[in-house]
């Protein structure tokens, strides 16, 4: 009785919470219930990733999700092992959206694609490059009374602001 009960709540957790889970973490999930084990390290990070890369969810959504999928996983971890843990996961989501990048972009130049691997921005860059890099800008503001397109991607968490000029970086202002 008490694995029916537990069982039940495991997937009313899952359905209710972590909507950003794909079918990979969802199916690990089930079988190491099933197992009655809990996830190791590696495998807690690869269900943390999705929510992780999830742009729909805002950042506290994105922590209180990681927390259930810790706890259903199996893990009793403190706030700041948590933390280290959401962002080891979010390091893993960078790394693969870059890889995916470059994998799905050959024709670029040696020293941009290093610069994206490494979450570095070249003055020169398209923006579409610069967001492979960096990810999705925190803000954008268009310049208004110019007679080129331009704009400005603001980057709080990386304490940056980018200056574009017809779609392509033209300065970098580091706060």
């Amino acid at each position: 009785m008490k694995r029916i009960v537990c069982y039940s709540l495991f997937f009313f957790f899952v359905t209710s919470t972590a909507y950003a889970l794909n079918e990979t973490s969802l199916s690990l999930l089930n079988r190491l219930f099933e197992a009655g084990r809990k996830a190791t390290r590696e495998e807690l990070i690869a269900m943390l990733v999705p929510v992780a890369g999830d742009e729909t969810l805002t950042h506290m959504k994105k922590k209180r999700e990681m927390g259930y999928l810790v706890y259903i996983s199996g893990w009793d971890l403190s706030k700041s092992e948590k933390n280290t843990l959401y962002n080891e996961a979010y390091r893993v989501f960078e790394q693969q959206r870059k890889d995916q990048y470059l994998e799905t972009h050959p024709g670029l130049d040696n020293e941009t694609r290093e610069a994206i691997r490494r979450g570095h921005v070249l003055v020169g860059m398209t923006q579409e490059n610069v967001q492979a890099s960096l990810g999705k800008p925190e803000e954008v503001k268009p310049a208004i009374g110019t007679f080129m397109k331009t704009e400005r991607w603001y980057y709080f968490t990386k304490r940056k602001v980018l200056f574009f000029k017809d779609g392509h970086l033209a300065s970098i202002k580091t706060q």
